[in-house]
């Protein structure tokens, strides 16, 4: 496994407390807070996890901002089986047991999509999609797939309102800002008013037809293996 230093130089800032397992890919820049555990995960670009965040089984796009005490793919048990407990289908205990075969999938992988907002203490089922755009209110446990730009909350967590009319949704999902490295933009000293959606797409447009949109270099990803 890389050292601290070595992904802090290549963009990833990976707090010392952090836990790794199976394989965990990175595109910096990236930004892990203290005490997360990843398994078997992959952060894009512009992306934060914030502490105290499980990201098991879980890819997560570019510019999007994870709450702390995220838990995702938290795993499944066998509610049709006589018993729900682990132990018959995985030897937890070390009894040198043959485990059952499992006929269900224990930690389904999670897809958390670019520029999406996850609250504090957000739970997030196996198999789930939350879509581009899309913001998860604090405390909320998703069951359910989560559309591009909606706003959802609650137990289990249900559609609020949408974030933008349907003509400015379709238009920015049709754009993709987050193909862009806006860090790299921004140091070429573009502006974008970020506060009016509808303007700032416009200024986005208008930036890549002059090109001044730098693409993200999917090239650079770090990828660490445990």
């Amino acid at each position: 496994m890389a050292s601290l230093e070595d992904l802090r130089r290549a963009g990833v800032f990976v707090d010392q407390t952090t836990s790794v397992k199976g394989t965990v890919s990175f595109e910096p820049p990236v930004r892990i807070f203290p005490n997360c555990m990843l398994r078997n995960a992959s952060i894009g670009a512009y992306s934060y996890a914030s502490a105290r965040s499980s990201l098991f089984e879980v890819a997560v796009g570019r510019y999007s901002s994870l709450g702390d005490n995220l838990v995702t793919s938290p795993g499944e048990h066998p509610s049709g089986w006589l018993s729900t407990s682990a132990s018959f289908y995985q030897d937890y205990f070390e009894q040198g047991l043959e485990p059952a075969p499992v006929d269900f999938e224990v930690h389904g992988r999670v897809t958390i999509g670019n520029d999406v907002w996850i609250g504090s203490r957000v739970a997030i089922s196996g198999g789930v999609t939350i879509g581009d755009g899309a913001i998860v209110a604090l405390g909320a446990v998703v069951t359910r797939d989560v559309e591009p730009y909606t706003i959802v909350g609650g137990v289990p967590a249900k559609p609020i309102r949408r974030r933008f009319d349907d003509r400015l949704i379709d238009d920015l999902l049709a754009f993709q800002w987050w193909r862009f490295d806006m860090g790299a933009a921004r140091k070429n000293g573009l502006a974008i008013d970020w506060k009016s959606p509808a303007l700032a797409l416009n200024q986005l447009r208008e930036a890549e037809a002059e090109g001044r949109l730098p693409l993200i270099d999917a090239d650079r990803t770090v990828t660490i293996k445990s």
